[in-house]
């Protein structure tokens, strides 16, 4: 990644606010290949078995949030269920992470959907307030980041809104989630659930839910979880059938839909960091910006 893109520090957007679009890949003639989070394309799914580049691609693409948007316009919740991916970002935390989630329990599960919640409230108020319908229509000079929430292993914590089905009295979890997918999009939330699996994964989420993922990212898997987490019906073109029967590690089959609305998969080659150096573009950001007590940050330069 970094021999593509040289480590730089985040700049606020001008005019008008940047749209959140990250190059996390290269198709087969080396060109880089990037994925929206915008417009109906404001939630993904990543599924990838055990040392598939599942986890490499997670920081491909946090590297790519914390250098390309600055932490005033972009906020980072990182939870991991299985408390070993994002551990890295508790001595090398960006200002962009507002919450970083390292713990297997229900109580927080329920706090952080609850607290989502809220903030969608309280947006909603504001949006209707001053007649702004989506999030670009919000001035840069206001302070109102996209809200950027990633999870990992979402598996665990989607067996947990599982349990709260059917509950009632406002307290079936799924239902909250739901809420959240249909209406964030235009308030600025974006999700990215990743798990090994997609059918275990998914047991948390509606139907209405599952339909607002449209983005799709397929790591080396079953060819059955792969064909369920691509969302794929009718005839697969043999083409596809043997991506799918063969993906090696740190490939993937993107499905995202195309300018003309289209709905395409591609294959593809992940770009990937090596050693430290997210740490070390972390530390850069940290030594040049620092979190002042109204919540946005400050840029030395």
């Amino acid at each position: 990644y970094f021999r593509r893109f040289k480590a730089v520090l985040p700049e606020r957007s001008r005019g008008e606010r940047k749209p959140i679009v990250i190059p996390f890949a290269v198709n087969e003639d080396d060109e880089v290949v990037s994925c929206s989070f915008e417009n109906e394309l404001f939630a993904a799914y990543m599924m990838g078995a055990t040392r598939s580049g599942k986890s490499t691609l997670l920081h491909t693409i946090i590297s790519g949030l914390i250098m390309n948007y600055h932490p005033d316009e972009v906020e980072l919740w990182l939870l991991d269920f299985k408390m070993l991916e994002f551990k890295r970002y508790v001595d090398h935390r960006p200002p962009h992470v507002k919450y970083l989630l390292l713990e297997k329990s229900e109580d927080l599960v329920f706090d952080i959907i609850d607290q989502l919640e809220r903030l969608l409230a309280d947006r909603e108020h504001t949006f209707s307030k001053n007649g702004w319908k989506k999030l670009s229509d919000v001035p840069v000079s206001v302070y109102m980041p996209v809200i950027f929430v990633i999870i990992d292993e979402f598996a665990q914590m989607s067996q947990i809104m599982k349990e709260t089905k059917g509950s009632g009295y406002g307290m079936d979890y799924t239902l909250k989630l739901a809420n959240l997918l249909q209406k964030g999009a235009a308030m600025g939330f974006k999700f990215l659930f990743a798990s090994q699996t997609y059918s275990d994964g998914v047991e948390g989420l509606t139907d209405p839910a599952r339909k607002q993922i449209q983005q799709r990212f397929a790591l080396k898997n079953t060819y059955q979880e792969i064909k369920d987490v691509l969302d794929l019906s009718g005839d697969i073109p043999p083409s596809l059938q043997n991506h799918m029967n063969s993906l090696p590690p740190f490939e993937s089959l993107f499905k995202w839909r195309a300018d003309d609305g289209s709905l395409r998969v591609d294959r593809l080659r992940n770009m990937y960091t090596e050693g430290d150096e997210v740490d070390r573009l972390v530390d850069m950001i940290c030594e040049h910006m620092t979190v002042s007590s109204g919540g946005s940050s400050e840029d030395d330069r």
